[in-house]
């Protein structure tokens, strides 16, 4: 089963080989962070079942650039575009390698509070946690169940 904490990490990975002196944060930012430096969000994860084995993933990871700041706090568009240029190396593969998978994804760039945004949905097959069903078990639990206070079982 793929960990969504891989994930990032694996994107941390990828996004530090495009943008090396950049500093990683997961969740939120400390005070006093430093630039360049990139937050991850999870910002929607759905899971279908497909079989007894099997279910469907949808994953939405958003990560947002904080870059140099001028005097009016908002980062310089050629700065955000050299990033977005840095990043579509790792990108233009549409696949990111995560421990013994290869996850298919797509992408899109928009801007979040005036720092670049990078908004990727995986959609993937991931194996079920098989919980086997105890009949006998099931059965001493509703040996005894009441109703208005009438046993009926």
């Amino acid at each position: 089963m793929v960990n969504i904490l891989d994930i990032f990490y694996s994107l941390i990975g990828e996004i530090r080989k495009c943008v090396p002196d950049s500093k990683h944060y997961i969740g939120n930012l400390t005070e006093g962070f430093k630039t360049p430096s990139f937050l991850y969000l999870l910002v929607f994860n759905k899971d279908t079942r497909c079989s007894k084995f099997v279910k469907d993933t949808v994953l939405d990871i958003q990560i947002i650039y904080f870059g140099t700041n001028d005097k009016y706090s908002k980062t310089d568009l050629e700065e955000k575009l050299k990033v977005m240029h840095q990043l579509k190396q790792f990108l233009s593969t549409f696949h990111l390698q995560v421990k013994d998978r290869n996850l298919k994804f797509s992408y899109s760039f928009n801007d979040a509070d005036d720092q670049l945004a990078l908004n990727m949905q995986f959609n993937f097959k991931d194996g079920l946690v098989d919980t086997k069903f105890d009949e006998e078990q099931a059965r001493e639990m509703i040996e005894r169940i009441f109703i208005n206070e009438k046993e009926v079982i």
